[in-house]
């Protein structure tokens, strides 16, 4: 029987390209099923290049601007706009609906689907938020605190679709026609087999994500004197101005493509490139799904731990300065950090590719400007974005390797248990964290060491308040079984509750790091379904007993890293 899915992805290009993995894994679970995307009708000109996508349906957002915000608006016409979308769509009475998109709206239309199962956000039948799938929790939970996710994009869209990384895919398809076009491109511009081609992605989505043009330009004149170079400058045609700037600064041949190309031959262009050397953008993604290499520059507020290239062996370069990353709402008066990454830094790497050969450079103070890191998988197919030079750690570091390791644990297995610290359980999250341990400075007196002590001891906070919540929990079960119902012990069980998750959100608030674990309990909350006592009580008791299981969990780790005696991390266990 063939199984109907469908993807709701209502964001930009660079999500579009993400995703692919989660379609590919779900094709290759499901061979005979067809699998439809609802996407935003201003990026559907990817859906065509994505392997596996049976059909797509396009939300016209233009069309509902229109009809609802702008003056000429006209709800009828949009009530008659969306009922036409939505009744085809329920019509089709779709097995699984997988909502990829954190917002209201496809939240509504996840909802609206009426699919047989539901994975990510939709609507419960009151209208509040529902969340669907302990990833996807996750998930909406990375929006509100990117900085202390270290799960890229790709994977958390492949988890909260039920699919493991390695199941599907990483490919763009491109058609024999717009392979042909590049390879004509290229024989016009009369670009010679010993030139060296190299890609530039000038632009970005806002300014504070952009590496300065003049930048770029240096950097070519750079590797001009090195090899016989041509430059192809990526981009959209809202971007040429950078492209003039460009051609002013830089004294070398280049192919200026921006707003010229289709999806397609953007694609079948980039493949064509050795490297790319490029912001945090949509490009980005495509050069990792057609296997071009990368060096990747991250500014502003955004992090290669989050949307960094899904490519084994990818370059990431971050500016080593305290305000990195900034807020998304922040006003940078003079944009520092951009200056950080010096031109003669990534000649080195973009080199190193070119010339095929290992990155062997010291951490003299030449890139104490920089962190500098490559990605690679993990033990499970999970990418993971590792620093080249050792570093002082700080408690970020170890708080992010370490939730890591105990999201893997909890959001893939879910254990129903009491205690999770035994051998078996441990063991494995200890020496993933002892090799991640490695790749940084531990050294006494160190303030990342100070800090990270404060955070066990705020994680033991957590943890007995986990425990107060589950008591709280157990007496309310046993309350909601009594006839007639005791209003005014329950009525002072709930306010204890109500208590413990105040105290529980101060934790957040005050200890940052473990901020997804405060995030993570909140959404549970929230997902309560029901309005029998007894139901909403056992689901209460399972809520606290997950943050107590992870706080024990994370307690009992990070607790064999330090040593008793001065206080200070080291690299085993006890």
């Amino acid at each position: 029987m063939m199984k109907k899915i469908l993807i709701i992805n209502l964001t930009r290009m660079g999500d579009q390209v993400q995703s692919i993995p989660l379609l590919t894994g779900l094709k290759k679970r499901y061979p005979r099923s067809c699998q439809t995307l609802l996407v935003n009708n201003a990026f559907s000109y990817v859906c065509g290049s994505i392997p596996d996508i049976d059909r797509y349906i396009e939300f016209d957002f233009d069309r509902l601007y229109v009809d609802i915000i702008s003056p000429e608006s006209d709800l009828a016409e949009a009530y008659i706009y969306l009922d036409e979308l939505f009744g085809e769509i329920r019509r089709q009475k779709y097995d699984l609906v997988i909502n990829l998109t954190p917002s209201r709206l496809a939240a509504v239309a996840a909802f609206l689907a009426h699919g047989k199962e539901t994975m990510g956000i939709t609507l419960d039948p009151e209208g509040y938020r529902l969340i669907k799938h302990p990833w996807m929790n996750y998930l909406q939970a990375t929006c509100l605190y990117g900085d202390l996710n270290s799960f890229n994009l790709v994977d958390l869209f492949a988890k909260g679709g039920g699919i493991n990384p390695g199941e599907g895919e990483y490919s763009l398809k491109i058609a024999d026609k717009e392979q042909e076009w590049a390879k004509q491109l290229l024989k016009a511009e009369g670009v010679h087999s010993s030139e060296r081609l190299i890609g530039f992605q000038l632009g970005a989505s806002t300014a504070k994500k952009r590496w300065p043009v003049e930048l770029f330009a240096n950097l070519a004149n750079l590797l001009s004197k090195k090899y016989p170079l041509r430059v192809v400058l990526f981009g959209t045609e809202g971007e040429r101005e950078l492209a003039t700037s460009f051609k002013k600064l830089a004294n070398i041949p280049c192919i200026d493509v921006m707003g010229k190309t289709d999806f397609g031959q953007l694609a079948a262009l980039i493949k064509k490139v050795e490297v790319l050397v490029t912001n945090d953008t949509g490009t980005m993604h495509i050069a990792a799904a057609v296997d071009t290499r990368i060096v990747s520059i991250f500014l502003g507020s955004v992090t290669c731990f989050n949307t960094g290239p899904y490519q084994k062996g990818a370059w990431a370069v971050h500016p080593r300065i305290p305000c990195f990353p900034c807020d998304d709402q922040a006003k940078c008066p003079d944009f520092r950090c951009h200056q950080m990454v010096a031109p003669e830094l990534i000649e080195i790497l973009v080199s190193s590719i070119l010339d095929k050969r290992s990155f062997c450079c010291t951490d003299s103070g030449w890139w104490n400007s920089i962190d500098l890191f490559r990605a690679d998988f993990d033990e499970d197919n999970m990418i993971e974005f590792l620093p080249v030079f050792k570093r002082p750690i700080t408690d970020k570091d170890f708080f992010n390797h370490l939730t890591r390791e105990m999201w893997k644990f909890f959001l893939d297995k879910r254990p129903n248990l009491h205690i999770v610290t035994s051998k078996d359980d441990l063991q494995p999250i200890i020496e993933r964290l002892k090799r991640r341990l490695f790749y940084y400075q531990i050294e006494p007196g160190n303030d990342g060491n100070r800090h990270i002590e404060d955070g066990i001891e705020w994680i033991e906070r957590l943890k007995r308040l986990g425990a107060e919540g589950v008591t709280f929990s157990k007496r309310l079960i046993g309350e909601a079984k009594k006839s007639p119902l005791p209003i005014k012990v329950i009525k002072d069980l709930n306010e204890g509750l109500n208590r413990i998750n105040e105290e529980i959100s101060r934790v957040g608030m005050i200890c940052k790091v473990l901020s997804s674990v405060v995030q993570m309990h909140q959404f549970e909350r929230e997902n309560m379904q029901g309005d029998d006592l007894p139901g909403l009580s056992e689901q209460s008791l399972a809520i606290y007993r997950n943050i107590y299981l992870q706080c024990q969990l994370l307690h009992a780790v990070s607790s064999r890293f330090l040593n008793p005696k001065s206080q200070t991390l080291q690299y085993g266990p006890r």
